[in-house]
């Protein structure tokens, strides 16, 4: 039986993802870099220290990783502010639903706290886990399980009865 939900926060709660392919290239555009569409998907769900290493792999050592990320971040933030955050469809009457029959949800993402409460706050959900836990709080991110074990602990329930 299903005690809790645990969900994911970009491409499952938020359609950021979609955001991040149109936005992150414009950013690394504006240091003389070029991000191919298929590099990016790779470094998809994964933590920013991650992301980097994958980044600077393709793209040599002298890819800025630190001040394209800053950049794309403020392209980011600047487009949320004028148009709002991205919801997935169904993502608010998911979160009544569950709010509603008393199932407990937790938020596991790669992302950093940082920006995991300003998505929040921009789509008024801050009260709307009882958990969150982000990449930055547990020691491997994804595709390690790392931050839905840690999310299940949070919530005093078993993992497989998330």
């Amino acid at each position: 039986m299903i005690q809790a939900l645990i969900l994911d926060m970009d491409g499952v709660l938020f359609d950021t993802e979609r955001l991040a392919l149109k936005l992150q290239p414009q950013a690394a555009a504006a240091y003389g870099f070029s991000l191919p569409r298929e590099l990016l998907f790779s470094t998809l769900g994964r933590t920013m220290a991650a992301g980097k290493v994958i980044l600077t792999e393709a793209l040599g050592p002298d890819f800025p990783h630190d001040q394209v990320m800053a950049h794309w971040k403020q392209l980011m933030f600047a487009d949320m502010e004028e148009n709002g955050i991205p919801l997935k469809p169904g993502a608010k009457e998911l979160l009544k639903a569950l709010a509603f029959r008393g199932i407990p949800a937790a938020l596991a993402t790669s992302n950093n706290e940082g920006i995991v409460a300003h998505y929040l706050a921009l789509a008024g959900l801050e009260a709307a886990f009882a958990q969150v836990v982000c990449g930055d709080q547990v020691p491997r991110g994804k595709p390690a399980p790392d931050i839905y074990l840690a999310a299940a602990r949070a919530l005093g329930v078993p993992p497989g009865a998330c």
